[in-house]
């Protein structure tokens, strides 16, 4: 069950990282073009125009942080008996994928190599954010008790 758990949980955490950057990130853009869904889909570089705008690649910053941190939380909640192994583990996966996608893949002309470097710094931070959160809740729990 221990195993399954770990498993189970670092999918989960992989899962809520993609979807909370994705998203934030999805709607930003289209806000700041005002352009449909549809015109977005089809226009990728128009998509990556105005997702590369300094103001965009800021608010990456701060979108990316929380991402990790969400991922990193539930990943430690679902993994309760290992916790640690599973945060090293989806901080492994995602600097791995992060490093494949900005440098390796046709992924990496879609943004400045600054941001890759910051993304590989940034969400592995997050996810132990996530991680500590969760351990300060446990230990508020059992010191109220």
């Amino acid at each position: 069950m221990t195993v399954l758990r770990l498993i189970i949980g670092v999918f989960i955490g992989l899962i809520a990282i993609t979807l909370v950057a994705e998203s934030i990130e999805f709607v930003t853009v289209k806000i700041i073009s005002g352009k449909k869904f549809t015109e977005l889909t089809t226009n990728e570089t128009g998509y990556f125009e105005v997702r590369n705008t300094t103001g965009v690649l800021f608010f990456k910053v701060i979108y990316s942080l929380l991402a990790g941190t969400i991922g990193g939380f539930l990943t430690s909640r679902i993994s309760s008996e290992k916790p640690q192994l599973a945060i090293f583990l989806l901080m492994g996966i995602q600097v791995i994928s992060l490093i494949w996608a900005g440098f390796f893949s046709e992924l990496s002309q879609t943004g400045p190599i600054w941001m890759w470097i910051y993304l590989i710094v940034i969400i592995p931070l997050g996810i132990f954010f996530g991680h500590i959160i969760l351990l300060k809740m446990n230990n508020a729990l059992q010191q109220s008790v």
